[in-house]
């Protein structure tokens, strides 16, 4: 795990994900998590029903891969879904952590991960080509990736839906009484639209007006098409830990709570806008998004969470991935980036065209909802054929 607090609800829908993908074919398996905090993951890994262990992670980085090394020896494999933060940040890390595992027979998958693009030439592009090579198994989950991985000489790569996609939301039944406890109306329609502090993060480093993009969408879904609209967090820093020691662990930058109450402050109205405001897991809030009349996200994972349970969404998102994650549900046309993306066709930026794609979105959500009765179950049985895969670098028939 990596060398930071597991804070995104996207990181334990994945990890929720893979345990139930890895239990269909090993009902009794162990998992074992290498983490640095480990009191922070027990927070949301307790809430999962199944047996694991956790090995905490040494400050020192030289003991930390012998700790890592010596881990992967002892497992039956090491399911890995790296790649992500290398959308923006440089393989070497991946490197690093590759060779520390990968000396011995321990198979290794990489799976559904998003990465790239990567550079054209040079050492940078040898390490990550390196590092891929050392995975018995890789798979991505976005098309754009796929092309970014050919590209660099693996030709035989799959495409298998993010992991989280295997996750269930809880029922119904806990889903109203959650919108009871956040004093929501839970009879009546709603559109969900999660907010996310990444996409803040990367308007207001490009000058790009958040506030006004969130107010657009949010007024034009109330104003114009008539139905309520409930804010959702999907990061979350947890007021049950201490996160002092750790200065890039703050509210302001990295709990979803935050761009909401901006935003919320800066509507000319807050009437028929609603906030989820106490922390929930990442069952409870794919229930919730489950139950919306159509979706709206500035992060990845609620896509998931929306698409696979038949939500017809729309994501507005800075990286490649979104792009690629809607190819493949065969909606690249609900996405929508505030500036130009490298590895993403040109399109208009304008706010207009984002409040344009709200307007298809609402009046196409039936027809959209249809599609993915068709395109959503075919997606999450494809997300559990990886314990398949899994069980054929172990050893074990399929």
């Amino acid at each position: 795990m990596a060398h930071i607090p597991h804070i995104s609800v996207g990181d334990h829908a994945l990890i929720w994900g893979a345990v139930d993908i890895v239990r269909s074919r090993f009902p009794d398996a162990e998992f074992a998590f290498f983490c640095k905090y480990p009191e922070h993951e027990r927070i949301y890994l307790d809430q999962m029903d199944f047996r694991f262990k956790i090995v905490e992670r040494s400050q020192n980085q030289v003991i930390a891969g012998w700790q890592a090394h010596r881990l992967a020896r002892d497992c039956d494999v090491v399911l890995s879904a790296w790649g992500d933060g290398y959308i923006m940040h440089p393989p070497h890390g991946m490197y690093k952590k590759v060779r520390c595992m990968a000396s011995h027979d321990t198979p290794m998958a990489l799976c559904s991960t998003s990465m790239g693009p990567f550079a054209a030439s040079g050492l940078r592009r040898w390490m990550v080509k390196s590092a891929l090579k050392r995975y018995d198994y890789l798979s991505v989950r976005d098309s754009i990736t796929l092309r970014y991985v050919e590209d660099l000489g693996f030709p035989g790569v799959e495409q298998i839906p993010d992991t989280a996609y295997a996750l269930r939301a809880c029922s119904p039944r806990r889903v109203a009484d959650i919108l009871e406890l956040e004093e929501i109306p839970h009879n009546a329609p709603y559109v969900g639209v999660n907010l996310g502090t990444e996409f803040m993060h990367f308007c207001e480093q490009n000058g790009i007006d958040f506030l006004k993009i969130c107010s657009s969408v949010i007024e034009r879904i109330r104003d114009v098409h008539g139905c309520a609209v409930i804010l959702i967090p999907h990061q979350y820093v947890y007021d049950s830990y201490d996160y002092a020691a750790i200065p890039s662990i703050a509210y302001e930058a990295c709990d979803d709570r935050y761009p909401i109450n901006r935003v919320w402050n800066s509507l000319r109205s807050t009437q028929g806008v609603y906030r989820i405001q106490n922390i929930y897991s990442c069952a409870e809030l794919k229930g919730i998004i489950a139950g919306s009349v159509v979706f709206i996200s500035q992060r990845v994972h609620p896509l998931v969470a929306s698409t696979s349970t038949g939500v017809p969404t729309a994501i507005m998102h800075y990286s490649h991935k979104a792009q690629g994650m809607m190819d493949v549900i065969g909606k690249p046309d609900y996405t929508w980036h505030p500036k130009r993306i490298q590895g993403v066709e040109s399109h208009d930026t304008s706010i207009d065209a984002l409040v344009r794609m709200v307007d298809r979105l609402w009046e196409n959500r039936e027809h959209y909802r249809q599609d993915l009765s068709l395109v959503a179950p075919k997606l999450v049985q494809r997300a559990f054929s990886l314990g398949d895969k899994l069980s054929k670098i172990i050893g074990l028939a399929a």
